[in-house]
């Protein structure tokens, strides 16, 4: 039970007359295993000793006859002394003197654990070849590499038994589940049912995928007594399902040329049937939303929080009150600890392409280039354009502006303004 252990011979040996037949030299072998149980060898003189009556007292109770068998189990051990003692079998024999074994407990851990910050990643716990987990609440254990690595979920890891030494008592250690769309997790902590759930509601609300947030139920739940449950709802809503003080801070904070969409997390907490609002978590929880980065640019996210409306800054650090963008594979990941309506600023963006064509223009084109309202450079791009001109101007915000043209023909030097609405 419980994983590797050693088997320590020969600790002492007690002695006592077996039936008027002279010396018994009685040794005792014991397998400490993972849980608290001794396994215990019982020989006389090296060989099997039939029938003989062995009475233990102290870190275990018992009273067994071997009845040909060399070996017993002893289960409930606690650290402590074991006192060994052979029962004479007749009133002619006597008791042997106690054999005492001291049993130990090894200290429980502390081992701090890495959690993995993005759906493929596993965890991993600080843990040596001396330790060993079990996903099972208990029922089967198995030896821990070093930094063990794990998948999300809830685990107990301990200190392995070895030589008199008892497994310690388990560490819980949760590895956080990256919870996608509506998803839940369930684990049973001190007794008492931990739920956690993820609820996205709406059709236009993206498969959003959080982590930590069974991290943060685990927090939420020291010191109740009651089963826990901690659920968050995501949806996407528009502006007038909104305070419209929230929303005009929003907008402010974000600029009047941005687009707001708006995206509601709310977070409430269950103890034993009673609920109450969680406005701010103890852990930074990762969000993590699918997003569409086409025709837009200059993405930031914002939020509205106990009246105040604030940007959060595009970090690498996943400290609370960040994001950063992943335009490659479409991600946006909020870092946040704070909960309220939330907003997903952009400025709507434009490709402009052609080619230059004026009359039968067959000449080399030189420069084109976008000016402002105010005739102020805002994008170009140089020669070496090919025969025919071609242009194409991407990241263009909406206003009016002054598409010029700029070609040679003839050895002559052209230009040709033409005014544009971008909308």
């Amino acid at each position: 039970m419980g994983g590797d252990a050693r088997i320590v011979d020969n600790i002492s040996k007690w002695t006592g007359d077996k039936d008027g037949e002279g010396t018994l030299n009685s040794v005792a072998s014991i397998l400490i295993s993972g849980d608290p149980t001794v396994h215990g060898d019982w020989k006389a003189n090296g060989t099997s000793s039939p029938n003989t009556h062995i009475a233990v007292s102290g870190a275990a109770t018992a009273d067994f006859t071997l009845s040909g068998a060399t070996s017993h189990d002893l289960t409930g051990v606690a650290a402590g002394t074991l006192s060994i003692v052979t029962k004479g079998s007749s009133a002619t024999a006597l008791d042997s003197a106690a054999q005492e074994i001291t049993v130990t407990k090894e200290t429980a851990p502390a081992l701090s654990v890495t959690q993995p910050t993005d759906v493929d990643e596993l965890g991993a716990v600080a843990a040596t070849t001396a330790h060993e987990y079990s996903a099972d609440g208990g029922t089967s254990w198995t030896t821990c590499v070093e930094n063990q690595t794990l998948e999300g979920g809830n685990y107990l890891v301990r200190v392995k038994s070895v030589g008199t030494a008892l497994a310690s008592e388990a560490q819980t250690v949760t590895v956080t589940t990256f919870l996608s769309g509506s998803g839940s997790t369930e684990y049973v902590i001190d007794g008492k049912t931990v739920r956690t759930e993820l609820n996205v509601s709406g059709a236009s609300t993206p498969a959003i995928v959080v982590g930590n947030l069974d991290l943060e139920t685990e927090s939420q739940s020291a010191g109740a007594e009651e089963d826990v449950t901690l659920s968050m709802s995501v949806a996407a809503t528009t502006a007038t399902d909104v305070p419209a003080v929230a929303i005009g801070a929003l907008q402010d904070a974000a600029g009047a040329l941005s687009t707001l969409e708006i995206m509601t997390i709310t977070v409430e907490k269950t103890v034993g049937g009673v609920k109450a609002d969680v406005t701010e978590t103890e852990n930074v929880l990762e969000i993590i939303v699918p997003y569409s980065f086409v025709g837009r640019e200059y993405v930031a996210v914002y939020r509205y929080h106990n009246g105040v409306a604030e940007a959060l800054q595009e970090s690498d650090s996943k400290a609370e009150g960040t994001f950063r963008l992943d335009k490659t594979n479409g991600l946006i990941y909020i870092y946040a600890s704070k909960f309220s309506p939330y907003a997903i600023a952009f400025t709507q963006c434009y490709n402009i392409n052609g080619a230059v064509q004026y009359g039968d223009f067959a000449g080399t084109v030189v420069n084109v280039a976008i000016l402002d309202d105010k005739k102020n450079p805002v994008a170009s791009f140089d020669s070496d354009l090919s025969l025919g001109g071609a242009y194409n101007f991407t990241h263009v915000l909406k206003g009016t502006y002054y598409l010029v043209m700029t070609w040679t023909e003839y050895d002559k030097e052209f230009t040709l303004e033409k005014q544009i609405e971008v909308q």
